[in-house]
């Protein structure tokens, strides 16, 4: 029989630990950092509500600190830290979505009050099937791409959630609205579509390309647009956009676009 290396066995007890947590609460007191969340969840996938299916990961990736498992109503209450906060991953089965920290967050800013953070609809179209060795609702796999496309939506409804909460813990207390922003410059590359890049090169053959600037060279400019990574030679080059508005490769030179993680674009593509 095989022995389980430590960083296995390790991981084993992280996943039974994320497992076993739902994030429903059994009480409704709080240490002093810390404050109760609520609000409503609806999770389509391809059209089916699978909300009973799914759970969510807030503030970390790797290790499921604060999760949620919704039932099927969709209400949900947790407790956070005070702050800033973010939802890291959206899970259904083995299928999951994960989200830059700022991408989807909110703000817990008065103690001792409910913080409403809205009636969020997650309308997911993805695949029918995926491999997935153990299938876990949370898992701690290092996955960096996400399953299919997302659309998310807000909406301002906290009666209802105000009610589910005086139901739940016989308790009244002050609700404050403090909504799930989104922020689509924090997408994942993987969840974009054309619309959410913010460049777009136009070739001296007038082939338009796509995507981030990762990386500016002397002679080269890298664009990424999901696996594909673009190395693009200056000369090639006859305009550069962002947001629609025209920019010069020197201008980009002058920026830092942080570390290329080209793990995360593994189809090289030259342009020379």
């Amino acid at each position: 029989m095989k022995k389980l290396s430590s960083f296995g066995l390790v991981l084993l007890i992280l996943i039974a630990i994320s497992c076993a947590s739902t994030g429903h609460l059994t009480s409704t007191e709080v240490k002093p950092d810390e404050a109760i969340v609520a609000g409503k969840v609806r999770v389509l996938y391809n059209g089916k509500d699978v909300t009973s299916e799914s759970g969510i990961l807030f503030n970390t990736l790797m290790i499921a600190k604060y999760p949620y498992k919704f039932d099927e109503s969709g209400f949900f209450v947790t407790k956070l830290p005070i702050g800033k906060n973010s939802i890291r991953r959206l899970s259904y089965r083995n299928l999951h979505q994960n989200f830059n920290d700022g991408y989807a967050f909110f703000e817990i800013t008065s103690i001792g009050k409910i913080h409403y953070i809205g009636d969020i609809t997650f309308k997911w179209s993805g695949p029918k099937n995926k491999f997935s060795p153990g299938g876990l609702l949370f898992a701690l796999g290092n996955e960096l791409d996400s399953d299919g496309k997302l659309e998310v939506t807000v909406d301002s409804l906290p009666v209802p959630t105000v009610k589910y909460f005086v139901s739940k813990f016989n308790e009244r207390k002050k609700f404050t609205i403090s909504l799930l922003k989104i922020d689509p410059r924090r997408l994942l590359d993987s969840q974009k579509t054309d619309k959410d890049y913010s460049f777009a090169i136009i070739l001296d053959d007038d082939t338009k390309l796509i995507g981030e600037v990762k990386k500016t060279k002397k002679d080269k400019i890298y664009l990424a647009k999901g696996h594909d990574l673009y190395v693009i030679r200056t000369k090639r080059i006859k305009k550069i956009y962002e947001y629609g508005k025209a920019v010069l490769f020197d201008e980009l030179t002058r920026r830092d676009f942080g570390r290329l993680h080209y793990g995360r674009h593994p189809n090289t593509i030259q342009i020379r």
